[in-house]
């Protein structure tokens, strides 16, 4: 007997879908095949029961999760932190109730607790785009757009990497040194693969990695 958990699945022709279907037709009774997509018509290919559609957080819930993003454990006058806060609600109301978005954008905020920068990231004009989906493009758009030119480039270096494709954080600095990419423009004497390092970090931070099983990471699909 077996629970199998297939996550993130994109496969809308179901293709793949038969062939494991084919060898999983032998488990005992009791077996059980758990799928998460964003995709409906995955959940049709695939489901012999009704989906189980996530909801959005409540306000209150998500304002939490969006402060804890935002603002860790950092310690702040009362007067600086209300400034805040009063701005951060703005932003989080925005977003939807969207967790994602959330953590994407408090880990942006977080990177400058200053009144003048959060104001920046809330007159945004990326959030006049009518063609964005859910609200989460905009709030990744917002973080690149706020990227250095390195790291920008490195990122956008991993569009070679096929949808789902699991890398390590060793493979893709390797890979960064090998194209020239990582350059060290400080005073402070570093290694290339220390920097390297410190890029893979900082997309990670910013959600553009996300880590698997393993060690491993695979690109936001967004």
């Amino acid at each position: 007997r077996y629970f199998l958990v297939l996550d993130d699945v994109w496969d809308e022709t179901g293709s793949k879908w038969e062939k494991l279907h084919s060898v999983l037709t032998s488990g005992a009774k009791g077996s059980m095949v758990l799928v998460t997509t964003q995709s409906p018509v995955v959940a049709r290919v695939m489901g012999t029961m009704d989906p189980i559609e996530l909801n959005r957080l409540q306000e209150d819930d998500y304002w939490r999760l969006f402060e804890h993003c935002a603002f860790g454990d950092k310690i702040l006058e009362e007067e600086q932190r209300e400034k805040l806060q009063a701005i951060g609600r703005k932003i989080s109301e925005k977003l939807h109730g969207l967790p994602l978005a959330g953590r994407v954008l408090g880990s942006l905020l977080k990177t400058k607790l200053d009144e003048d920068h959060w104001k920046m990231i809330l007159k945004s004009e990326w959030w006049e785009h009518e063609y964005v989906l859910d609200n989460i493009l905009p709030s990744l758009a917002l973080s690149y757009e706020r990227m250095n030119a390195n790291l920008k480039q490195c990122f956008a270096y991993c569009s070679i990497f096929p949808r789902s494709y699991i890398f390590q954080k060793d493979q893709s600095v390797q890979m960064w040194m090998a194209q020239g990419f990582i350059q060290n423009k400080n005073q402070v004497r570093m290694r290339m693969e220390d920097l390297g390092s410190q890029i893979f970090d900082e997309l990670t931070n910013r959600y553009f990695f996300l880590p698997t099983l393993n060690n491993k990471y695979v690109v936001h699909d967004i």
